[in-house]
């Protein structure tokens, strides 16, 4: 790349990657590299639940542009780079090739974490069973079609009813399963006037999904094979379930990054890079982004 200035983008999805296509508009001149941990770059996290629902028929469907797209326009996209560590002093990041488990020094002008927030687990028993998963990337939908095809589960149980839970309980009952969703608020959709979600409960009703408020998960038990067989919720109900599926709801991005995306953690001196709201980090010369999905 000789001596063209260079950014860099931590995460390879519609925030890295919109602005990839800003720079490159604004500078035709400057060499662009974007690293991101998982397999797949600039799709719709959006469209997940439909393509488990088979509305969407195939993942390539979800996908705005393709690596060799990005590559006509001389964008890089290194899919299957995890960055480890950023080095603010000496303007490189550490990224490991994961494939081969190669690590390399990446050079930088520019630096942008495009990560995104960081996944929060809850602290359930159980959250480990095979069946229970959380949704928030494509390997996660693509997991959760295989255990469709797989073991043909008649139940399920979503936890969440914002965006995510509201559409998985919509697919998966298109997909004819017994749904439960559980929301620990009052009112789903809480984004939302109580006006407005109202008709939401009325329309899951009509098409069979229980919908159980003010109620969260205590527990996930095991059954056969280390499969989830049922829910505890603190309603003292009791969830028939082959399969449970929760939203992820997010942490601040900061340079810990998202683990299913580029990934970043602190450089040599431990010290965090901190993000603000003007997406401004702490960090001379980086700057952070949401993915901006819905």
């Amino acid at each position: 790349m000789g001596n063209r200035a260079r950014f860099v983008i931590i995460g390879a999805d519609a925030a890295g990657m919109s602005a990839a296509s800003e720079a490159r508009r604004v500078d035709p001149a400057l060499a662009i590299v974007a690293f991101d941990k998982g397999g797949f770059a600039s799709y719709s996290q959006c469209g997940l639940p439909y393509l488990i629902g088979g509305v969407v028929e195939e993942r390539g469907r979800l996908i705005a542009r393709t690596v060799a797209e990005f590559a006509e326009r001389d964008i890089a996209v290194r899919l299957g780079h995890e960055v480890t560590a950023i080095d603010p002093a000496g303007r490189a990041v550490r990224v490991r090739e994961l494939a081969s488990g190669a690590e390399r020094d990446e050079p930088y002008d520019r630096l942008l974490i495009a990560t995104g927030a960081s996944p929060v687990r809850a602290q359930v028993p159980g959250l480990d069973l095979d069946g229970v998963f959380q949704l928030d990337v494509m390997e996660d939908a693509l997991a959760i079609q295989g255990y469709l095809r797989e073991h043909e589960p008649r139940h399920a149980v979503v936890v969440g009813g914002g965006y995510i839970g509201l559409e998985m309980a919509e697919n998966l009952a298109r997909l004819g399963l017994e749904v439960r969703l559980v929301q620990r608020g009052d009112q789903l959709f809480s984004s939302v006037d109580v006006d407005i979600a109202a008709p939401i409960d009325e329309e899951l009703a009509r098409h069979g999904v229980d919908v159980s408020l003010c109620d969260s998960v205590l527990q996930a038990c095991r059954g056969e094979h280390g499969r989830v067989i049922d829910v505890h919720t603190s309603r003292g109900r009791c969830a028939r379930t082959w399969c449970c599926w929760r939203p992820a709801p997010r942490r601040t991005p900061t340079s810990r990054g998202r683990r299913g995306r580029g990934s970043a953690s602190p450089g040599p001196s431990r010290s965090m890079t901190t993000c603000g709201r003007t997406c401004r980090t702490s960090t001379r010369r980086a700057t952070a982004r949401s993915t901006g999905t819905g």
